[in-house]
């Protein structure tokens, strides 16, 4: 018997050279244990967080004179540039008119592809022993625990994104640039936008790999 996980979050049970009858008892135990203990669930990852990375060009003060500037009218960027000033405001920047910084942002949102599929829990084929595959637990595939999938689904995820690039304006440079990421769709984006422009104020001026933050 093998176990093995790819790429795309497929757990499969494959049974090889036993009889068949052998085959089908230790594929049934397979299922009703993995559903028991949840092991097939544990290599899922949980999206319910987002990710920030930034970058910090030139140390900057805790506490500066700041503009953030709107190059687009649209509902959700006009919530962002609020809640921007918001979150600024109680970091005690100051909102100015003539600044020494400038902060501007933009949004992007990146939509899963989708792909056609044949419907197929496993394979089973008898040659000089007996092999069966089953697909146990999938997520883009028919499988035994989460069951059958449409016809097509996705190759990738959904997901929303704020970029922020800070400038001071006496040198006309960029001194810091920084984007969050959430694993979320357009619609779901409103909700989770306040979490991801809090943490982005939050670590303005700081240099940050990859860290993962709670979307609220």
């Amino acid at each position: 018997m093998i176990a093995r996980v790819q790429a795309d979050q497929i757990v499969i049970m494959t049974f090889r050279d036993l009889p068949f009858s052998r085959v089908v008892f230790m594929a049934v135990g397979s299922v009703l244990a993995l559903s028991a203990d949840g092991t097939a669930y544990a290599q899922v990852k949980s999206y319910s967080d987002g990710v920030i990375r930034a970058v910090s060009y030139k140390e900057i003060s805790d506490r500066i004179s700041i503009r953030v500037e709107l190059y687009d009218n649209a509902d959700l960027d006009l919530l962002i540039h609020s809640r921007i000033i918001d979150a600024l405001r109680r970091a005690n920047h100051t909102i100015d008119v003539n600044p020494m910084f400038e902060l501007s942002f933009s949004t992007h949102f990146h939509t899963a592809h989708f792909r056609e599929r044949e419907p197929t829990l496993g394979e089973l084929s008898v040659g000089r022993g007996v092999r069966l595959e089953m697909n146990i637990w999938s997520s883009t595939r028919d499988s035994v625990l989460t069951g059958r999938q449409a016809g097509s689904g996705y190759t990738g995820h959904a997901d929303f994104e704020i970029h922020a690039t800070l400038r001071e304006l006496s040198l006309g440079k960029v001194v810091w640039a920084g984007h969050v990421t959430a694993f979320v769709d357009r619609r779901d984006a409103e909700t989770v936008m306040p979490s991801m422009v809090d943490v982005l104020v939050m670590n303005l001026g700081s240099t940050v790999d990859e860290r993962w933050f709670p979307l609220n």
